[in-house]
């Protein structure tokens, strides 16, 4: 990602100047009848409620079991319906069971019966750089991810309130460095706190979501602002962002959002209005301060606000599914650099450069299914999982702009097709191949001072074949123009695995 928080990771983002060489220098209340589990209710939970750092972002699920923001496996036909959250299934043997560790003995059905259901993976991620870059090397490293919830309603005290918990590690070392690149070749390097150290766990997510009807939910709390930063099938966005899908970071979401919003933690709270099944809308407001390391709680505001305003639809062409979002992220009461052209007056001059308060982002993104084998349900798709729901493939484009005053992105772009189970025999495996170009500002100060290119762009390839219910393994491969004038096109071999637990 284009942000270097390891100079000082109490500080909001840093100005653009500090962004390059990023790679290189990021080391018993009664149930009410209205608050009954209904679908639109549940969908909204699954929408909105399990990841609210992303709201903007939500889209309407399709099925209740989804792992990110419920957890995995297949949902417990047979479930009293008193909760927001589905009871899941964890049975089957050691190849079919959806969690290596299984129900423990019917504990874990029986924790998620009270209310209280915790899922734990692990994603490792061997990579290496095979020509170009800035060095040749291979390096693996694991990611953790943790997830507990508390459903309140299920509990029995209070209707339509849901605690969510999320803790990420990360332990080993990448390649983010040695590819050269400014934006990441490893998405899941950079959690859970951007930068480069590794050896570190950090609570990500820590709100309460009260649902007040079956179309409004409020929240508020710390939370993960990106990891849910784009939904959509065939990317492999959402929750499970570098674990499933595409591992490098432009085909997981626009990185100029990095300037305007908090790369991973922050504060914060908003609303959702979800009028039917097929459309969501949501209005946030962040602390633009960065908070991974941090409490978070003794620079309040300190560093500016993030607000973010958006919505997103499903809808069908035919029988064939499709989706959109659209959203801004604005920022006030911040602390950037100008980088316009003008300024390098200043720096001839020897002079200060001016700074700016304000800066903004647009964004959105498009998917549709081309092809489907089988069913095409009318119910909208789970774009919370990270793999498509249909067998058969389709496309997705996703796009940024960005204030050329305060951000050293003009715009980017980033799109592919994808699908699962287009090989007899593997229905559940899922396939990608995507392109990015992120278009970079020229003659300013950035470009001054770092010697950029006009853009960084590049092309990845993965196959995610499930070997069980609960192990995914991926050979990747990237191929990837660096921004920095110095470093030749990197070609990058990965192999990712990844186990529920």
């Amino acid at each position: 990602m284009g942000i270097d928080c390891a100079a000082d990771p109490k500080k909001a983002g840093p100005s653009p100047l500090q962004i390059v060489p990023v790679q290189a220098r990021m080391g018993g209340v009664g149930m009410s009848n209205r608050f009954a589990l209904r679908p639109r209710m549940l969908a909204i939970a699954l929408a909105f409620g399990l990841a609210p750092g992303a709201a903007w972002s939500q889209t309407v699920a399709a099925r209740p079991a989804q792992r990110g923001a419920v957890g995995k496996g297949t949902v417990h036909q047979h479930a009293r319906p008193a909760g927001i959250l589905p009871l899941l299934d964890y049975g089957g043997d050691l190849r079919s069971r959806s969690a290596v560790t299984g129900d423990w003995g019917g504990a874990r059905s029986s924790l998620a019966e009270k209310g209280i259901s915790t899922e734990l993976s692990f994603s490792t991620v061997l990579q290496g750089v095979a020509s170009g870059g800035a060095d040749e090397e291979a390096r693996i490293g694991t990611s953790m991810d943790l997830w507990a919830h508390i459903d309140f309603m299920r509990m029995g005290l209070i209707p339509g309130g849901l605690l969510t918990l999320r803790a990420e590690g990360d332990f080993g070392s990448s390649v983010l460095a040695q590819a050269g690149t400014l934006t990441a070749v490893n998405y899941s390097a950079l959690i859970p706190i951007g930068t480069l150290a590794a050896d570190t766990v950090s609570l990500s997510n820590l709100y309460y979501t009260q649902f007040l009807s079956e179309q409004f939910g409020v929240f508020a709390g710390r939370f993960d602002t990106f990891h849910d930063g784009f939904l959509m099938e065939f990317a492999g966005a959402g929750p499970r962002a570098g674990d499933r899908g595409f591992v490098n970071a432009n085909l997981v979401g626009p990185q100029m959002l990095a300037i305007t919003t908090p790369y991973v933690t922050a504060f914060g709270g908003g609303v959702l209005f979800k009028p039917n099944d097929h459309f969501a809308f949501s209005a946030m407001v962040l602390d633009k301060a960065e908070s991974s390391l941090t409490d978070g709680l003794d620079q309040l505001g300190d560093q500016g606000w993030n607000a973010v305003i958006g919505g997103m639809t499903q809808y069908r062409l035919g029988e064939l599914p499709g989706g959109a979002q659209l959203a801004g992220s604005f920022v006030w009461n911040g602390d950037f650099t100008d980088i316009g052209g003008g300024q390098l007056l200043n720096i001839r001059a020897g002079e200060g450069l001016e700074q700016e308060s304000k800066s903004w982002a647009v964004f959105g993104n498009v998917w549709q299914y081309v092809q489907v084998f089988g069913d095409t349900s009318e119910r909208p798709m789970n774009l919370h999982d990270g793999r498509p729901d249909l067998r058969g493939w389709g496309f997705f484009l996703m796009w940024g702009v960005a204030d050329k005053d305060t951000n050293p992105f003009n715009w980017s772009l980033a799109g592919g097709v994808g699908g699962r189970g287009l090989i007899p025999g593997r229905e559940e495996d899922v396939f990608g191949i995507g392109y990015f170009y992120n278009d970079l500002q020229q003659g300013g100060v950035v470009d001054r001072t770092q010697d950029l290119r006009s853009a960084e762009q590049g092309f990845e390839i993965f196959y995610e074949a499930q070997v069980t219910g609960w192990l995914h393994v991926t050979p990747d491969l990237q191929v990837v123009r660096p921004a920095f004038g110095d470093n030749d096109t990197a070609v990058v071999l990965g192999l990712r695995a990844l186990v529920d637990f």
